[in-house]
């Protein structure tokens, strides 16, 4: 995906500063770090197995914190650029949103002993 002027879209997060595509038009990986979310394309997906969704999740949960905060826009808002991938934040402040969409997806976990 290509933003307007700005560079390729991150598809974990929806940054719109990639350098180059995720993947090239063969499947290989550019190995590029999200300056965003942190997402390596090549190693988060390829060697250890994490989905986009599954790493944004976490991610979210997190708080959203930016890889490398220098690169954090002034203006910067969450919502709009993750409507750039089609997630939605609905409504609430954005603190509240990440952890209720975060959350809302994650299993059940019993922490009983017996």
């Amino acid at each position: 995906m290509m933003a307007d002027m700005a560079g390729f879209i991150c598809p974990v997060c929806g940054f719109d500063g990639l350098l180059e595509p995720d993947h090239d038009e063969s499947g290989s990986p550019s190995y590029e770090i999200c300056m965003s979310c942190g997402f390596e394309f090549g190693f988060d997906d390829d060697s250890e197995g994490v989905s986009f969704q599954d790493y944004r999740k976490q991610w979210l949960a997190n708080g959203a914190t930016w890889f490398d905060p220098d690169a954090r826009p002034d203006n910067w808002d969450l919502a709009t650029q993750l409507a750039r991938i089609g997630v939605p934040l609905d409504g609430g402040e954005p603190e509240d949103t990440i952890q209720n969409w975060a959350i809302a997806d994650e299993p059940a976990v019993d922490v009983t002993d017996g």
